[in-house]
């Protein structure tokens, strides 16, 4: 995108004499530029993070420009006027910290998959490249052979640690579902007792049934009476 502003100049409203409605604009100019030159300051200050860039709209819209992937270009200008000569170190003072703001600009493309993937072979190649010069300086070998050896001995401790490791687990994992399965059996087995417990002669639940029927009320009755 392109970008194209034209920065309306400081007035000092003393000089100017300005009132009404270009009073007011002359406000927001003066607004806009303060806010303008906190961001340029911000910028230039080092270990300084934050950037008041929504201070302002001109703030906001040249956001890209300033610090931001575009390529910036300030034109300043004064007047050699003498009445005017604080106007013009201000200018002159702010174009020189806005020199010191660095963007980094960078061309936005949309590749398509063919030309990924062409980038990616040329990285690729370019890789290989590197890999074969750094062969070739150690005599075919990128590392000392002794180092590999160590390396390679203390990956296969390494693996062995966790075989072990994975075994000992395994091994709890069978006794935590062996220790289920005996659990599961026990219940079975107490419920099963459970349902088979008799009294007198007959299981509790037959009892209860029988107790309930008017035969055995009336044995009752007779019973309290003798």
């Amino acid at each position: 995108k392109l970008n194209l502003v034209d920065l309306a100049g400081s007035e000092r409203l003393k000089s100017t004499g300005v009132t009404g409605q270009r009073l007011e604009e002359t406000k927001n100019i003066n607004s806009s530029l303060s806010a303008f030159g906190k961001v340029i300051l911000a910028l230039t200050t080092q270990g300084r993070k934050h950037v008041p860039y929504r201070d302002s709209q001109l703030t906001q819209l040249l956001q890209d420009s300033l610090g931001g992937n575009c390529k910036t270009t300030l034109i300043t200008t004064i007047t050699p006027a003498p009445s005017s000569y604080s106007e013009s170190v201000n200018t002159l003072n702010f174009a020189n910290r806005a020199k010191k703001v660095k963007n980094y600009a960078m061309v936005n493309q949309d590749m398509s998959d063919q030309a990924l993937l062409s980038k990616y072979e040329n990285e690729i190649k370019k890789l290989q490249r590197a890999l074969q010069e750094q062969q070739d300086a150690k005599g075919g070998h990128l590392v000392d052979r002794s180092e590999l050896e160590k390396v390679e001995s203390k990956w296969a401790e390494v693996f062995r640690e966790k075989e072990a490791v994975m075994g000992e687990l395994e091994r709890r994992e069978q006794e935590v579902e062996q220790y289920a399965s005996e659990k599961k059996s026990l219940e079975e087995r107490i419920a099963d007792l459970e349902g088979k417990l008799v009294v007198g002669g007959t299981s509790a639940e037959e009892q209860s049934r029988a107790e309930d029927t008017e035969e055995f009320q009336d044995a009752v009755r007779r019973k309290e009476q003798e």
